[in-house]
């Protein structure tokens, strides 16, 4: 019985050895690489707001200048495009569960007179490659349709619901979530304007 017990206690011990080897590795894989996973990020999202605002070239500070509002009942995350104290652009990071496979990220771009839409992309989304991946840029052209439309349009829809917008042949659900999104958040984003800066 006594020498079931030590070897338990080497088997234990080695197995805790083991697992601490493990747990420094994946600390040091983590500390790492996740500095350049972060700058990699970065990089993306500041290309991504450069696609969207074309005028003049983005700094890096934009993405220090944040806030977290709640637009219609959603988390949004607003940027702000300066050059100085001039407002360039403001940016909104938000989403939708509608698309065909649920979460759709999106970044909205508006004019600083808040009445024209500079564009659109979308940042993340699970939709079927070759039909609903089509509201990517890399893929089609569908979703430069919204760049210089009217804050106050109330067409935000697909062609299909009355709307502006095409949809994709077999892929209905997924540019009409866009276009929902898009244009509610539009809506939400002047109440909040005309209720907290009285624009």
């Amino acid at each position: 019985m006594l020498l079931l017990n030590t070897d338990s206690r080497r088997a234990m011990f080695r197995l805790s050895s083991f697992a601490a080897v493990c747990i420094s590795l994946l600390s040091l894989a983590y500390l790492t690489f996740s500095g350049r996973i972060a700058a990699q990020k970065e990089q993306h999202l500041l290309g991504t707001f450069a696609e969207i605002y074309t005028a003049q070239p983005l700094n890096a500070d934009l993405l220090h200048n944040v806030q977290s509002l709640n637009l219609g009942g959603i988390p949004v995350t607003l940027y702000q495009a300066k050059d100085g104290e001039r407002l360039l652009a403001n940016f909104i990071s938000t989403y939708t569960l509608k698309g065909y496979n649920g979460y759709i990220g999106v970044l909205i771009g508006i004019a600083p007179d808040n009445r024209q839409l500079l564009g659109v992309r979308v940042l993340n989304h699970k939709e079927t490659p070759g039909l609903g991946d089509k509201i990517e840029r890399r893929v089609s052209a569908w979703i430069e349709d919204f760049r210089g439309h009217s804050l106050q349009s109330r067409r935000f829809q697909v062609k299909k619901d009355g709307g502006d917008f095409d949809a994709f042949t077999g892929a209905t659900i997924t540019p009409r979530a866009v276009t929902e999104l898009v244009g509610k958040t539009l809506q939400d984003w002047q109440d909040h304007q005309e209720n907290h800066h009285g624009r």
